[in-house]
C-alpha cells in the first residue's frame, strides 16, 4: 500500500490511502454535520425574530396610542392566547374535583351480604395517574347473592 508523505508545521504525516480516505469520509461527514447545524440555527433565530416580533405586536395593541397611560391590563384568556401564539405553555390554575365512579365488583367473598362494603374497602386501590386523591368513600347502592 502506498504511503503518502504531508510536512505541516514541522511535523512529518506518514499517511496510508486507507487513512487518507478515512479523513476524506469525516470530512464529508462534518460538512453534513455542519450544514444540519446551520440550517437548525438558522430555523431557530427565525423562531426568536417571530417570537419578537408577535411580543412586540402584542404589547403594542395592548397599550391604547389615544392615551398617554403608562400602564395596561390584560386578561388571563389574552395572555395564554398570547403565550399559545408564541409556542408557550400557557398559564394553567389547579382545581379540585369531586367524581362520582360506578362500579360493579363480582366475585365478592363475604360471610354474609352485610360484611361485602368492608371486604370491598379492605381490598379496593384507588388511584388517579398522576393527581393526588385527598379524600374517597364507598357507599354500597346493592349487594346481591350471585
Amino acid at each position: 500500500m502506498d504511503t503518502i508523505v504531508v510536512t505541516l508545521a514541522d511535523t512529518v504525516y506518514r499517511l496510508t490511502e486507507d487513512d487518507v480516505a478515512e479523513y476524506i469520509k469525516r470530512d464529508i461527514a462534518s460538512a453534513a454535520i455542519k450544514e444540519e447545524l446551520r440550517k437548525s440555527s438558522s430555523t431557530a433565530n427565525s423562531k426568536v425574530n417571530d417570537i419578537r416580533q408577535k411580543s412586540t405586536e402584542f404589547f403594542q395593541n395592548a397599550f391604547d396610542e389615544s392615551t398617554d397611560e403608562d400602564e395596561t391590563t390584560i386578561t388571563l384568556q389574552e395572555a395564554n392566547e398570547f403565550l399559545s401564539n408564541i409556542g408557550a405553555r400557557e398559564i394553567s390554575r389547579t382545581f379540585t374535583a369531586t367524581i362520582t365512579v360506578e362500579v360493579t365488583i363480582s366475585g365478592v367473598e363475604a360471610a354474609n351480604i352485610d360484611d361485602v362494603e368492608d371486604v370491598i374497602t379492605g381490598e379496593l386501590d384507588i388511584s388517579c395517574g398522576m393527581y393526588n386523591i385527598d379524600t374517597w368513600s364507598i357507599q354500597t347502592v346493592d349487594a346481591e347473592r350471585e
